[in-house]
């Protein structure tokens, strides 16, 4: 045509043409693909990746259509039942499934750290809560769909929260920590007299506080003074402050874990003989919850006691030379 030949349109496909060149090419061939197919749904992990959910880094293009079509090189396509209108929204002119249908759709797709990391930052931006994702995981458990089991450890795990983690890092540490058997307080609360503090993972009887460090929330100077001024606070309130890094659990998960563990061990007040009183780590007077040790015995102590007695002085003899016992010179 005309505008082809002038520059105006691009043909990217049978009977489709862009008009302007997308840079990006994943998103370029999605457009495609929903132009090929406009009845489709993006879905799975081409709806993760559209909705930003942490843990969708990378995705194929993937469509859920209702019946049969001849797939093309690039295009996953998922034949599904018909598809209401409750699960489908509108995102960047793509029409995808709802972010509590694609949390469904990615049980069966991707792991179960990447998934719970995809339900907790759904559910701390307020696109669905896990009481929303346990009714719709009960209305479809019967059916037998793949990765239900894996949902439901993730649901199962959230329900013991009041509120979600505040990022991917804080839901890697969690998962570290109860594999490991070691049981915190995630998201306390606590006081001073600058106002309250929030504490990743608390342990509370040991009085160590673990803290993630995300490159996003933690860089730059203002942030660094932030974070500083946040940990003499809580030094001041009796807390031992224990910073994790991404890249720390990386590198030596078990490594981290066992700095962890002899935090713990070296702060056990049945070792350092200091005793719980409420009112004390910023916690209210009238705080109801009696912390529990980690471990059933303290470290042991040493069996040798190291004595140091004051330096003796040399005795202080008369001017004259003069002293008991000691002969004069005549």
């Amino acid at each position: 045509t005309r505008a082809q030949r002038a520059g105006l349109l691009r043909r990217i496909g049978p009977t489709v043409f862009e008009r302007e060149a997308i840079q990006d090419a994943w998103r370029r061939t999605l457009r495609f693909a929903t132009l090929w197919l406009p009845d489709s749904v993006v879905s799975h992990r081409a709806a993760g990746l559209v909705h930003r959910l942490d843990g969708i880094e990378s995705a194929p293009v993937e469509l859920s259509v209702t019946s049969w079509n001849p797939s093309r090189r690039g295009i996953k396509l998922v034949c599904v039942d018909a598809i209401p209108e409750r699960d489908r929204m509108t995102v960047e002119g793509f029409s995808v499934t709802t972010v509590p249908r694609t949390l469904l759709d990615l049980a069966s797709k991707i792991s179960v750290e990447k998934l719970a990391w995809a339900v907790e930052h759904a559910w701390r931006r307020g696109d669905t809560t896990p009481q929303e994702l346990r009714w719709r995981l009960d209305r479809v458990r019967e059916r037998g769909i793949k990765g239900i089991s894996k949902l439901d450890a993730v649901l199962l795990d959230c329900e013991r929260r009041i509120r979600p983690l505040e990022s991917a890092l804080e839901v890697r540490m969690w998962r570290v920590l109860e594999r490991s058997g070691l049981r915190s307080e995630p998201q306390l609360t606590v006081w001073d007299e600058q106002g309250e503090l929030r504490i990743d993972f608390a342990f509370m009887f040991e009085r160590v506080a673990v803290e993630t460090m995300g490159k996003k929330s933690h860089e730059g100077d203002a942030n660094l003074e932030r974070d500083s001024r946040r940990a003499m606070r809580l030094s001041a309130l009796g807390w031992a402050v224990v910073p994790v890094t991404w890249d720390m659990l990386e590198e030596n998960t078990k490594g981290v874990l066992q700095r962890i563990r002899r935090t713990l061990q070296v702060h056990d007040p049945r070792f350092t003989r200091r005793g719980f009183v409420p009112g004390q780590l910023g916690l209210p007077q009238d705080y109801l919850v009696r912390p529990m040790p980690q471990f059933r015995r303290p470290l042991r102590q040493h069996t040798g006691v190291v004595v140091v007695l004051p330096t003796p002085r040399r005795p202080a003899f008369p001017p004259s030379g003069e002293h008991e016992g000691m002969p004069t010179a005549k």
